[in-house]
């Protein structure tokens, strides 16, 4: 006996055409819509620019480093190598 799965309409209840995911800072939705709810939830929708996000660029990072007093925040380093001049060289 075989068994076959159903997509249901979220809103209506009626057969779903199409499967939304909705991101919400770090949580995932997935919404079953038919026809008339997908065209009502992508009008005046927009796409994502590409490109960077905002404030991904160095010149941001390095002035959000700053702490409130204006000073710069001591940030972790490796060893510093030191340049020996040997004599005879």
């Amino acid at each position: 006996m075989a068994e076959r799965t159903i997509r249901v309409c979220d809103v209506d209840g009626v057969p779903a055409t199409h499967t939304v995911r909705i991101q919400d800072g770090r949580v995932n939705w997935l919404k079953d819509l038919c026809d008339k709810d997908f065209a009502a939830l992508i009008q005046g929708a927009r796409k994502p620019k590409r490109g960077r996000q905002p404030g991904s660029n160095i010149s941001t990072r390095k002035a959000s480093a700053k702490t409130a007093n204006g000073r710069r925040r001591k940030t972790a380093s490796g060893p510093r190598r030191r340049r020996i001049a040997l004599a005879g060289s």
